[in-house]
């Protein structure tokens, strides 16, 4: 999945390799109105700033909390999931 956003991203900004897309990426984020922080419902956007500003590497994966009866809540598929198949069902 993330090859996927990867390999989109820099052809849509025409650019080489990531590190030169990401910054012309948030350039123009800034510009449509997100800010230099986190936004709600740009998720993408706010793993690319985090990786510009702090380093690391995005990754993709399942998100839940463990509630307090023990049970789990998932956002995004389960802890069944293996492969973007999964997630994409």
């Amino acid at each position: 999945m993330i090859r996927l956003f990867k390999r989109v991203t820099l052809r849509a900004f025409d650019c080489e390799n990531w590190d030169d897309m990401m910054v012309e990426f948030l350039l123009v984020a800034k510009m449509t109105g997100n800010a230099d922080g986190p936004t709600f419902n740009r998720s993408f956007t706010n793993a690319i700033q985090e990786v510009y500003h702090n380093g690391g590497e995005i990754r993709f994966g399942s998100m839940g909390f463990k509630r307090k009866d023990g049970t789990y809540h998932w956002y995004y598929a389960d802890d069944q999931c293996k492969d973007m198949a999964d997630f994409l069902l």
